[in-house]
């Protein structure tokens, strides 16, 4: 990262995080379903997730009451336990989810954020895609705050990779962003959370600082990206793989580590398409980063 990029200074809207998350309980919006979330431990939001599947209609209806009393503290637990075991605490738990209020927008965002904040919230999976796009563009930082909510509370895992991917492929090097500012906030903002876009974000805030010492443990992300693809390959799945394997290729070429970047570009060029136009994409992309070994293969293969 170029002493330039650590000299810029960040937008107002996320220089206040900090702010914003020492009132978790009384902020109206994003947060306004956070019932005291610090007099509730998630060891108690454990256990009521476990009453969602116990034998007794009552236990499970008073379990019920409270997590939707505690709202967005749940959050977490609540998106983890929708791939439990038991499918009664699977079913209770994306209700709940579906049930947690979550306003995107905050007072402190810029009109042209909440303009497409409010758009998010409204549309559907493909114009919300290309809603976190637009965020994406948009100038000197001013939409990164939007972004890393999107990645921690999205209730869809793809979407929440795809805004926690915008963060990641901002050009922070031409945008006036303070990335000490930046990392310390995404760092607080994405908490325990246990989802792939937070671990994701809080990586990447230490990569902003210091990248040398962050780029062999992106392979392990990386990796496990590629091993949910394998597992469940589906079409969208498969553009945030490409997307983040793109991401990392690019970050180790910046940083002259070309051996790792083959070893990487290996495990994305078979995800790429085998159609002519897909394949002179691939081989133009790869010229760009002149691997010239992959090219070969490329062409021999087809």
């Amino acid at each position: 990262m170029s002493n330039a990029v650590r000299a810029m200074s960040l937008s107002p809207s996320i220089g206040r995080w900090s702010v914003v998350m020492a009132l978790l309980a009384t902020t109206p919006g994003l947060w306004a379903d956070a019932s005291r979330p610090e007099l509730v431990s998630q060891e108690q939001i454990q256990k009521w997730i476990k009453q969602l599947g116990a034998e007794h209609y009552a236990q499970r209806e008073k379990a019920r009451d409270q997590l939707q009393q505690v709202g967005v503290a749940a959050f977490e637990a609540l998106h983890a336990a929708q791939y439990d075991a038991d499918v009664e605490i699977r079913k209770q738990a994306e209700y709940l989810l579906r049930a947690i209020r979550i306003s995107w927008t905050q007072e402190d965002d810029p009109d042209v954020v909440r303009q497409l904040l409010r758009r998010y919230q409204q549309d559907d999976y493909e114009k919300r895609t290309d809603h976190l796009a637009a965020l994406g563009r948009i100038e000197d930082g001013h939409a990164l705050s939007a972004l890393c909510r999107i990645a921690r509370f999205e209730t869809s895992e793809i979407l929440s990779k795809r805004a926690a991917l915008e963060v990641m492929q901002y050009r922070l090097d031409e945008q006036d962003v303070d990335v000490t500012e930046l990392a310390k906030n995404i760092a607080q903002l994405m908490g325990n959370s246990r989802r792939p876009a937070a671990d994701w974000l809080r990586l990447f805030a230490e990569y902003v600082l210091d990248p040398e010492p962050t780029l062999d443990r992106w392979g392990a992300l990386a990796t496990a990206e590629v091993e949910a693809f394998d597992q469940r390959p589906t079409k969208v799945q498969l553009e945030v793989v490409k997307d983040l394997l793109r991401w990392r290729i690019e970050t180790l070429q910046q940083h002259g580590r070309d051996r790792d970047m083959l070893v990487v570009l290996r495990q994305f060029v078979p995800l790429q398409g085998k159609s002519r136009d897909e394949l002179l994409r691939t081989v133009n992309w790869l010229l760009d980063r002149q691997a010239w070994p992959l090219v070969e293969e490329l062409i021999a293969s087809f």
